[in-house]
């Protein structure tokens, strides 16, 4: 698994990287017209509605930068929850995420119905935005902090140099003085809820540098169609895969 992951996290470093010199591309295009390139602060507020509905409806589907029937998926609902939703959709249609295994879980894991949920109001409010499940290393690190009274810095500690198994031994421990007030099962039940992605936790840093590119990207090809165009032709040998990058390593520059 680790090694999967690992080679999941590269593609996502590769991916952001394709997304950034794409959109450095077709600023460069439209700064030579005296475009400036809108503030992160736009994209994320008033336009973000607009052009999440423009990649819900395919507005990027050629560019392989998430994959977008679990992006169209998720941003349904989570993209309703504000910025951090989008996050938390980006990040999981992200081809780490998907590597790992974590959007599988999060996305096709049966309806639990009745099933125990945790008796913790951080914990519910931490991950309204990634559907109940503690998907990012800063999440986990909150929630320790909140309920098993352990510090972001000792949390972080604990990740690099232990186990999961260790990790969650340790937590249980430290839940019973964190949270009296639960009973055995409940604190059971926090504690496998909390550390169910331990070993495959997500970048929320990566997830926002994610979440803006695409919004560039997508607020070019909506308000500067020609440039955006020029662009994305001249560029359509950029390595997005894997699948991509070996047919260009087996036969070259791609016909077409």
């Amino acid at each position: 698994m680790g090694q999967t992951a690992e080679n999941g996290a590269a593609r996502g470093n590769g991916t952001i990287i394709a997304l950034r010199a794409l959109a450095d591309a077709i600023e460069r295009r439209l700064a030579k017209r005296g475009v400036a390139r809108p503030p992160d602060a736009f994209l994320l507020g008033s336009a973000r509605v607009a052009l999440i509905e423009a990649l819900q409806q395919g507005l990027l589907e050629y560019v392989a930068a998430v994959h977008w029937p679990t992006f169209r998926r998720l941003a349904r609902g989570l993209g309703a929850k504000g910025i951090d939703g989008l996050r938390g959709a980006v990040a999981l249609s992200s081809p780490a995420a998907l590597a790992s295994g974590v959007t599988a879980d999060v996305v096709d894991a049966p309806d639990r119905g009745n099933a125990a949920r945790p008796q913790s109001v951080v914990f519910g409010r931490l991950t309204r935005p990634t559907r109940g499940h503690v998907v990012f290393r800063s999440q986990l690190l909150a929630l320790v902090e909140a309920d098993f009274r352990t510090t972001p810095l000792e949390m972080s500690g604990l990740l690099e140099r232990h186990t999961p198994a260790a990790i969650r031994a340790m937590l249980h421990a430290r839940l019973i003085k964190g949270r009296p007030d639960l009973d055995s099962d409940a604190r059971q039940t926090l504690v496998t809820h909390a550390t169910r992605h331990l070993g495959r936790l997500l970048s929320e840093a990566e997830a926002a540098q994610h979440t803006v590119l695409l919004l560039r990207v997508a607020y070019y090809r909506v308000h500067h169609p020609t440039a955006a165009r020029h662009v994305l032709r001249r560029l359509r040998i950029v390595d997005f895969t894997a699948r991509r990058a070996a047919a260009l390593d087996n036969h070259g520059r791609p016909s077409g």
